[in-house]
C-alpha cells in the first residue's frame, strides 16, 4: 500500500494519466523500482517520466507512509473498489 500511496501523491501528474500508467503495470511498487529505460518505453511523455523519477528520489517513502499510519488514515486508491466513481 505504501507504493500506491506514493504514486497517488505525485501531484504533478493528473489522475487520467495516472490511470493510464497504472493500467500498464502490475503494481505501483513495480513502477517505483522500474529502470529508467523501461519507464521511458512505458510512459512516452518525457516530462511525466521526469516527474516520476524525481518523486522516487525525493519522496520519503517509509516516513510518509508512517505518518499516514500514525494518523490512522486509510488510503483508498483508484484501484480499490471502494474508490468513489
Amino acid at each position: 500500500m505504501k507504493y500506491e500511496y506514493w504514486f497517488a501523491n505525485i501531484e504533478t501528474i493528473g489522475n487520467k494519466r495516472k490511470i493510464a500508467i497504472r493500467e500498464q503495470i502490475t503494481s505501483a511498487k513495480d513502477l517505483y523500482y522500474i529502470e529508467e529505460t523501461k519507464l521511458k518505453k512505458l510512459v512516452k511523455e518525457e516530462e511525466v517520466c521526469h516527474r516520476i523519477l524525481k518523486s522516487v528520489k525525493e519522496w520519503k517513502l517509509n516516513a510518509e507512509y508512517e505518518k499516514l499510519l500514525k494518523k490512522e488514515v486509510e488510503c483508498i486508491t483508484i484501484q480499490d473498489p471502494r474508490y468513489p466513481e
